[in-house]
């Protein structure tokens, strides 16, 4: 029995779902520990957005987020963060930090030991929808993987059994 090339080239694909969809997986799942444990020891203060990209004029411009806090030895310490506009936008909306400029009182947890190892924290923990949402995605490209790579066909019976 031969192999079809339609049928190498499914499980070829299959097999690039399924190592993508692993690491990606591992890396969300990774990046949700981080998080949560930030979120539990951490070290907390207030930090400024540095680094706001945008153009007043045209609103499909790239935005990064620059983060510059100081540590409790009163290092200054930098980060870029990995959430979008929409979530600094919001936490500012409503929390209102009472600075005069904007992202001036942004929420920062990190470590005491390791500062390089920082995270925003919005309201309401906002930052945990875009974790989410990569770890589902992940989560159905390894499945579409595991899915073509089997080898017995998959079979969904619908109908009625009586007994």
């Amino acid at each position: 029995m031969q192999q079809t090339t339609e049928n190498k080239s499914v499980n070829r694909i299959g097999l690039i779902f399924l190592i993508l969809g692993g690491v990606f997986t591992f890396i969300s799942c990774l990046m949700m520990v981080a998080g949560i444990t930030l979120d539990l020891f951490r070290t907390e203060t207030r930090g400024k957005m540095t680094n706001i990209s945008h153009d007043s004029g045209r609103s499909d411009n790239p935005f990064t987020a620059q983060v510059t806090f100081t540590t409790a030895n009163g290092e200054e310490k930098s980060f870029i963060s990995w959430e979008d506009r929409f979530y600094f936008e919001l936490d500012e909306r409503i929390q209102r930090s009472g600075s005069t400029a904007p992202f001036e009182g942004v929420r920062v947890r990190y470590f005491e030991a390791f500062p390089a190892l920082a995270k925003v924290v919005f309201v309401y923990h906002a930052e945990y929808v875009n974790q989410i949402v990569w770890l589902f995605w992940s989560g159905v490209a390894l499945m579409i993987g595991v899915i073509t790579r089997r080898n017995k066909p998959i079979t969904i019976d619908l109908s009625k059994r009586n007994k």
